[in-house]
């Protein structure tokens, strides 16, 4: 190990970058980490070390070869943000509940088919981005996230949204575009809190009525639906001054 890895290594505030390859990894003296970006390396698996970074808050793993998270992984309980995004992750194991850090979790364009049931024991989540995985639908315990203020769905397999939409009370956005729902739930004019609404691209024809009243909603993107076409919509957005892209 090079003297200037060896002084990046004693920083009491360590944050390393490894974007380079050959970088020699060395887990064991890196007790201290808090935060670990190893997007767009060529790494393939997590050494079982990972178990001693007991101080980490940021895991990024966007961009490589990972196929699954190890068991070890669960032992990071202070973990505050984990990027999976453009990994070969087909599953997520049932022990991620004991994660229970996590504000941010994102699982975009994986191999993802389901969420394990265990996501609900996540209550501290914020953010949740699951767009252009192969999930067709969510876990009931999803409903548990009451503190889910951004919900990314664009591009899956979901079909329908439940009416325990209502339960995210601190929603702020909701991303449906490019899926196959084609209606919203009553509910969802229950999220008083939500400021942007994607349906770009659906089939959605009709909106509830309770969605109006929505007093924090600034942005309706309805591209590329049939509602485009109907002027009893399109005169409400325009009175709401809604911004629809």
């Amino acid at each position: 190990m090079s003297k200037e890895q060896e002084k990046i290594l004693a920083d009491d505030e360590l944050l390393v970058w490894l974007n380079m390859r050959g970088f020699d990894l060395t887990i064991e003296k890196m007790r201290s980490l808090t935060e670990l970006y190893l997007s767009g390396t060529e790494i393939t698996e997590l050494p079982d070390a990972m178990k001693n970074l007991t101080e980490l808050r940021r895991l990024d793993l966007s961009r490589t070869d990972i196929t699954e998270l190890p068991e070890s992984l669960m032992n990071l309980t202070e973990l505050t943000v984990l990027n999976l995004s453009e990994t070969d992750i087909t599953e997520l194991p049932e022990s991620i509940m004991n994660l229970k850090a996590l504000t941010m979790l994102n699982l975009s364009e994986t191999y993802l088919t389901e969420l394990p049931e265990g996501i609900g024991e996540l209550t501290a989540l914020e953010w949740v981005d699951l767009s252009g995985t192969e999930i067709t639908e969510l876990p009931e315990s999803i409903k548990n996230l009451s503190a889910l203020r951004v919900l990314f769905l664009s591009r899956t397999g979901v079909t329908e949204l439940a009416e325990y939409v209502e339960a995210f009370a601190e929603l702020e956005w909701l991303d449906i575009s490019q899926t196959g729902i084609t209606e919203l739930p009553g509910s969802i004019g229950r999220l008083q809190n939500l400021s942007e609404l994607d349906l770009a691209e659906t089939d959605i024809a009709e909106l509830p009525e309770s969605l109006w009243n929505l007093t924090s909603l600034r942005v309706l993107n309805i591209h590329g639906t049939p509602m485009q076409n109907n002027p009893k919509i399109m005169s409400i957005v325009a009175e709401k001054k809604l911004f629809s892209v």
